[in-house]
């Protein structure tokens, strides 16, 4: 979480938490250009802009002449259905930017969320790259481990009989991938599982450990099973 973003993504992630004015809080980086499997050039940069409350946030980039629609209504519809996903360009740079307060960073990252949108991003490998201070940047970080330590209840009826981290981190991303319409082929998952294999492993093998250490699961060398 806390690797250093190149100049230019951190650049970026500052020009757009100045666009939401005093309310933007911390700045999470996900998607293809985090864990580089095959980001297309011109793509937009993807962020999670997390915001202390949706009303100062949308007036602030009101006034920075970054929204097409009222303030008022941009507020009104994240609080029903959270997040909103907007662009922003900032100088030659476009983010995409899924905007949450932090009750609804915390609700989607819980045991028992709405919808799997925001954990099934945060399992992966991202960055926190921007935060206002060292208490947001934690707490950002304390929602992103929660969404991780949770994934075991919500993919264990799709495990394989016998897997090890890898499997388990593929296994989320095929799930999570065939819950969402997405134009990607079926390799997808195997993919990203390979390139995001420096994070996922390590972190995944340790929440294995542990549900093994519980009597959760039942291991044999390098691999896991249901007791």
């Amino acid at each position: 979480m806390d690797r250093a973003p190149d100049e230019d993504t951190a650049g970026l992630a500052a020009r757009v938490a100045s666009a939401f004015g005093p309310a933007a809080a911390c700045l999470v980086h996900y998607g293809s250009h985090v864990h580089g499997a095959e980001p297309a050039p011109e793509s937009a940069q993807d962020f999670f802009v997390i915001v202390e409350a949706y009303a100062p946030a949308y007036r602030a980039l009101a006034l920075e002449g970054a929204l097409h629609r009222p303030a008022w209504l941009a507020a009104g519809l994240n609080r029903i259905l959270p997040p909103n996903v907007i662009g922003i360009r900032a100088g030659t740079g476009l983010a995409k930017c899924a905007v949450l307060r932090w009750r609804d960073l915390e609700s989607g990252c819980s045991a028992r969320p709405r919808d799997h949108f925001v954990r099934a991003r945060l399992f992966q490998q991202v960055e926190i790259t921007w935060a206002r201070d060292a208490a947001a940047r934690a707490r950002a970080a304390t929602a992103i481990a929660a969404a991780r330590a949770g994934t075991f209840r919500w993919i264990r009826p799709f495990l394989p009989a016998v897997f090890g981290a890898g499997g388990y981190a593929e296994t989320l991303l095929q799930v999570s991938f065939a819950a969402e319409i997405r134009p990607e082929d079926e390799s997808r998952p195997a993919r990203l599982a390979a390139a995001q294999g420096g994070t996922l492993l390590p972190v995944y093998g340790a929440l294995l450990d542990d549900l093994a250490a519980r009597g959760v699961l039942a291991r044999e060398g390098a691999e896991y099973r249901e007791p």
